[in-house]
């Protein structure tokens, strides 16, 4: 009875007394980084709301300018943001790899004990009540080996559920790596995308204080440009349609 004792607590003992350090380092480490993508994400919504007051306001060269600052401002933290959801996605497909090789291990190790609970019952159950009973010294031994068959059958159901949850998790697990992969791949695009408006955006600025040479007459004169063009084309479509 001691033997299948400590066989039993091999193989669910360790699962159950501590958890991988590694992967409670991570955990941790994905918290305090989606703290910081909330953080972000609140300053993105201030920066998204001074941009629509701004274009509320009236058309000058100072408030456009202003607008277009306030986009680039944006942007930096929209660019700080995916780099934040990049290395939180990293942190959980390490964590995720962590726990399904742990995962893996407590299914080899449960079908291990199965088999050796199974053997045991097989060798206990090929003995007949007589051979049980003439095998031992006393009533108590006799007594002592039924038990030990009841305890091996219950230790092989416990293993049983024990490794069907194993499995549940194993499968669980793996699709979730394979969603932040994909999410990992979304977020690095994103980040390229978001590069290239920043950069556009700062250029266009330096283009508009170029033309307009830093005065309101010439901002006004190439707004004027810009809204007698806008009506051309609309007056084409009317005439289309």
């Amino acid at each position: 009875l001691i033997s299948i004792i400590s066989l039993f607590l091999g193989v669910f003992g360790a699962a159950v007394i501590f958890a991988s350090p590694d992967i409670e380092e991570l955990k941790k480490q994905i918290e305090e980084r989606s703290q910081k993508i909330k953080l972000i994400q609140e300053e993105i919504s201030k920066y998204q709301d001074e941009i629509e007051k701004q274009e509320k306001e009236a058309k000058t060269l100072n408030s456009e300018i202003r607008r277009l600052d306030l986009v680039v401002n944006k942007l930096n933290k929209d660019i700080n943001l995916t780099q934040k959801q990049i290395e939180t996605t990293s942190l959980i497909l390490e964590r995720l790899a962590l726990e399904i090789e742990k995962t893996k291990g407590e299914i080899d190790k449960n079908s291990g004990a199965i088999g050796e609970f199974l053997r045991q019952i097989y060798d206990s159950d090929s003995l007949s009540a007589t051979e049980i009973l003439l095998s031992g010294n006393s009533f108590s031994d006799f007594f002592d080996n039924l038990e030990k068959i009841k305890n091996l059958q219950e230790s092989a159901r416990l293993a049983l559920v024990e490794l069907k949850g194993a499995k549940e998790n194993l499968e669980r697990e793996e699709n979730e790596k394979q969603d932040k992969r994909n999410e990992l791949i979304d977020f690095q695009e994103r980040l390229s995308d978001k590069k290239i408006i920043q950069q556009g955006t700062k250029k266009e600025k330096d283009t508009l204080l170029k033309i307009t040479k830093n005065k309101e007459k010439e901002y006004q004169k190439l707004l004027s440009g810009k809204e007698k063009e806008k009506q051309e084309i609309l007056a084409e479509i009317e005439k289309i349609e």
